[in-house]
């Protein structure tokens, strides 16, 4: 038995040392990550929401708001990175035309009501929103 342990030590030694220095990874998920420039992030996010948010302005402004067009801002949004200070305020945007969609869809006006608010509620929190 005494020999049989010490010969799968020796084995497992063996595996160990020569597996050594071979990352069977390599090339995948074990690769750095190029650094982030969180300003430019920010300024991108920004623009980004900001930009959706007026083409839904307009959407309402002219009672445009049909699941196409309310669909094409949502997915401006999701189509952003998110620096992780905005992703409340990401969320909130995206369940608020995501409710807007739906009352477009089942044809009530409370759902509807109800997302524009909570749009409404993240521009008076982020003014840069207008």
């Amino acid at each position: 038995m005494y020999v049989v342990l010490v010969g799968l030590l020796a084995a497992v030694s063996a595996v160990i040392i020569t597996s050594r220095g071979q990352n069977p990874n390599s090339g995948s998920f074990n690769q750095a990550l190029a650094p982030v420039d969180h300003e430019k992030l920010v300024r991108d996010y920004k623009r980004g929401a900001q930009a959706a948010i007026a083409e839904y302005a307009g959407l309402k402004v002219r009672g445009d708001f049909t699941f196409d067009e309310i669909e094409k801002v949502k997915k401006e949004l999701l189509a952003l990175k998110v620096p992780a200070e905005f992703k409340e305020l990401h969320v909130q945007l995206v369940l608020a035309l995501t409710k807007i969609e739906d009352s477009l869809g089942s044809g009530g006006s409370a759902a509807s009501e109800e997302g524009q608010n909570k749009i409404e509620q993240a521009k008076a929190s982020y003014s840069w929103l207008e």
